[in-house]
């Protein structure tokens, strides 16, 4: 399945655009739930760009990892190595070991990259992606690698949320020092174009309160990426039309618009699709009532503790046979991770609490032991655990509307189970209640939840974003960038629109 750009009107509505080998994309099938989408006949299939060096900047990586970031940056790694691509990393790592951020396990490192080159970074900063991250500090500390990254050695550049945007915009401006530094003749070629690869839109949720300091320079980067990127990849429609709209607002007059962002689904990772299918969906081995996601405030977890506390005070959960379970860190400097534990124990004493980042089989098994996953933000741009909770045959409970990202894959299908999650908590303690009391209909939801997360792979993900990639270097890039040959002729020229 190839990437799906999203193109945007002046209202900054959204539309999905489906094909590619007569499939439509899980993003579009969502999309047309809600009427947005629009079918053309599949092109012919596009061959596939030669091996390509490409630089890969994320400031979360396999070192210490604590969320999801780090898992899918591993992943597109892995996806851009396995179509033959030579990737070159560049990421942070906490100082003075892995043992930060509340991380039990690092996330599988990829495998034929290139090389990968580390940041120390603070290690009380560390277990952030907002403001408080030390973003600062990874861009210096890429800046300072300019000189074992020329610039002439990478067809395109990939950076991974606001932060690895600062550091490319970094890494830009050490490349024209050094070489304003030596007489050129002729004059040396520009930089390589830089792909952003959005994971979330922080700015929404930066640091929470709006007047908060840290939050600027998250909002300047974000709308610097969405104006100024060679291309965009979202993981989300929601997020493709925030970008969009940031971009329109920010782009100067008269300039070139910037390249429509693409809707790029991530992948179930290796790790768990290799495990054997799922148990049945209806075991009565399935005991718990799941909160697996990292406790930081963007992922608004207390939502969680709030529906225990109902269902605790209702007898639910004794009615049922349900304990709570709480998976994830959170950042080492964050009190609000013990106190939301503490809070869930409190009105559950049996409540299962695992601080850290799970191994693949241990989360596996976690999953397999839970009748219903509670995620509980209301916009998520993609929601990785909701997906890994499927391919295990575990439904979930996420917010409706299409502000969290996963739900393109698994609601077409009827793989999940949506509520409105601005009501009071005693009104998702009900709905939770409900699903909990009818557990022949929720094992239907596993079933399918488990074939959807199970049938989008890192081979496909991988294709789909090497067409974002070879989409820019035929021409998408406004023309700074020259083509590949193959491409033009007959292959993925045009940006590889479908």
């Amino acid at each position: 399945m190839p990437p799906y750009p999203v193109s945007v009107d002046s209202t900054c509505a959204v539309t999905v655009v489906a094909g590619g080998g007569g499939m439509v994309s899980p993003t579009a099938a969502g999309a047309a739930a809600n009427g947005r989408a629009h079918e053309k006949p599949p092109p012919p299939a596009p061959r596939p760009p030669p091996p390509l060096d490409l630089l890969f900047l994320s400031y979360e990586f396999a070192h210490a990892t604590f969320s999801g970031n780090g898992v899918l940056a591993c992943s597109q790694v892995r996806a851009l190595a396995g179509r033959g691509h030579r990737v070159t990393v560049v990421a942070g790592r906490p100082e003075g070991g892995e043992g930060s951020g509340g991380a039990r396990a690092p996330a599988a490192a990829p495998a034929n990259h290139a090389r990968l080159h580390s940041v120390p970074l603070p290690r009380a900063a560390w277990g952030w992606l907002d403001g408080r991250a030390a973003w600062e500090a990874f861009a210096g500390g890429v800046a300072g690698l300019a000189p074992a990254l020329p610039p002439s050695a990478y067809a395109a550049v990939l950076a991974v949320d606001w932060s690895g945007w600062v550091a490319a915009q970094a890494l830009v401006r050490a490349w024209t020092a050094a070489t304003a530094l030596a007489a050129h003749h002729p004059p040396p070629p520009p930089p390589p174009p830089i792909i952003f690869l959005n994971y979330r839109v922080f700015h929404h949720s930066a640091c929470t309160p709006a007047g908060c300091a840290l939050s600027a320079p998250v909002r300047e980067a974000e709308a610097a990426a969405a104006g100024g990127a060679a291309a965009t990849v979202a993981l989300c429609v929601a997020d493709a039309a925030d970008l969009a709209a940031l971009a329109a607002r920010t782009t100067a007059s008269g300039a070139a618009p910037p390249a429509h962002p693409a809707v790029v689904l991530p992948a179930l990772r290796p790790e768990l699709a290799s495990l054997p299918p799922p148990p049945p969906s209806h075991s009565p081995a399935r005991t718990l009532l799941l909160c697996c996601v990292r406790l930081a405030p963007e992922k608004e977890p207390g939502r969680f503790a709030a529906v225990v506390e109902c269902l605790a005070a209702s007898g639910a959960l004794a009615r049922h046979g349900i304990r709570p379970a709480v998976v994830g860190g959170g950042p080492e400097s964050d009190a609000g991770a013990a106190a939301l534990r503490a809070r869930v124990v409190a009105a559950a004493p049996g409540a299962l609490i695992t601080p850290g980042f799970l191994a693949p089989a241990a989360l596996a098994a976690v999953f397999e032991a839970t009748a219903l996953n509670f995620h509980p933000p209301a916009a998520d741009a993609y929601g990785m655990t909701i997906v890994e909770a499927g391919s295990r045959g575990t439904p979930s409970l996420v917010a409706g509307g299409g502000r969290v990202g996963a739900t393109a894959l698994l609601e077409v299908g009827g793989g999940v189970c949506l509520a409105d999650f601005s009501a009071p908590a005693a009104d998702l303690a009900r709905r939770v209640d409900a699903l909990l009391a009818d557990r022949a209909a929720l094992a239907a939801v596993g079933a399918r939840a488990a074939a959807a997360a199970r049938g989008w792979d890192e081979a496909a993900a991988g294709v789909a974003l090497e067409e974002v990639v070879a989409g820019v270097l035929v021409g998408g890039d406004r023309g700074r960038s020259p083509a590949l040959p193959g491409l033009a002729d007959g292959g993925l020229g045009g940006g590889a629109r479908t």
